[in-house]
């Protein structure tokens, strides 16, 4: 809990015969109004408190802790009551690693820029039951997975082209007449052309569909079905095995930009615009799946500006 004097976090807690373990971590919090990560990892006889990412001390801690099963667990509650806001608690059963918690705090960091759907697309954002899907941090969205489960590498999906892939089918009330779709990947060594990042449809004759994949061992490009036929954007060269920032961005005016690496790339005019999918690991008729990684999916129901790319880039780096 908050120690107001010392703006400490203060922790507390019993080994199973009764011996207390507390303290306070003097000059935890910094500020007020201001999102802070906090992670405590308890491992044998230590335990390790981490500050938006990094360790801030290392305590000595009992064996077991004392639970008791009868008693409830509260959240914003000891003797008083938390004033402020608490988001995206996760509870594992063993030790977290150092660059676990790292990337926690990459995945959480807010943009500030309000998302309409987010998925982290990490261990835990993902929901093994009969519909095996990734939550949506902002809202019920999820994305389903069809083909398998996909391999979890350092907190992203990794791909190998095996027909893995995820979707979210967009609803009636789902209105993205301006749109954008930020998301990082890493291109593999094995990809081909047409292995794509996201698409739009299901089927590539869609009117207005469009996805985003390899056109060469090296580059990707923005592809759309038109009325007056495809358009293609230039080849965007991305280099292999590194992780590449890339956003899309459409107007109601159905004005194309795509950035990558925080730099505008291509602008496009397009007549005919659709999304009746979003889909995340293959192309528009489901016959090339990615190779490499894939991250933090985030969508908007408006246009980002070069500053809005800019903060999110900056999460990255």
């Amino acid at each position: 809990w908050l120690n107001v004097r010392s703006k400490g976090l203060h922790y507390d807690h019993y080994s199973t015969s009764g011996t207390r373990f507390s303290g306070t971590l003097s000059n935890f919090f910094s500020s007020t109004e201001t999102w802070y990560h906090i992670v405590w990892v308890k491992s044998d006889n230590e335990s390790k408190f981490f500050r938006d990412g990094k360790l801030i001390s290392t305590v000595i801690s009992p064996s077991k802790f004392y639970t008791n099963r009868s008693s409830p667990y509260w959240i914003g509650k000891i003797d008083n009551y938390w004033h402020g806001s608490i988001d995206n608690l996760r509870i594992y059963n063993r030790a977290l690693t150092s660059s676990e918690i790292s990337l926690l705090y990459t995945s959480d960091k807010s943009s500030g820029l309000g998302e309409w759907a987010h998925w982290n697309l990490d261990d835990s954002s993902f929901d093994n039951s009969s519909e095996k899907s990734f939550i949506d941090n902002i809202s019920s969205r999820k994305l389903v997975v069809t083909g398998g489960t996909p391999s979890i590498d350092n907190g992203s999906w990794s791909l190998e082209g095996n027909q893995v892939y995820g979707e979210y089918e967009l609803i009636t009330d789902d209105n993205l007449d301006n749109f954008s779709i930020s998301m990082r990947a890493i291109i593999a060594n094995e990809s081909e052309k047409h292995d794509s990042i996201v698409s739009s449809s299901q089927n590539n004759n869609k009117l207005g569909s469009w996805q985003i994949g390899m056109t060469g061992s090296t580059a990707i490009k923005f592809s759309s079905q038109q009325s007056n036929g495809s358009v293609i954007s230039g080849d965007l060269l991305l280099s292999k095995n590194s992780w590449h920032h890339i956003v899309l961005t459409k107007s109601n005016s159905n004005e194309i930009k795509i950035y990558t690496n925080n730099s505008l790339s291509e602008t496009l005019q397009l007549n005919d615009w659709s999304i009746e999918w979003l889909r995340v690991g293959t192309n528009r008729n489901t016959t090339n799946f990615w190779k490499g990684n894939i991250d933090d999916i985030r969508i908007y129901d408006y246009v980002l500006n070069a500053d809005n790319i800019n903060d999110l880039y900056q999460i990255y780096n």
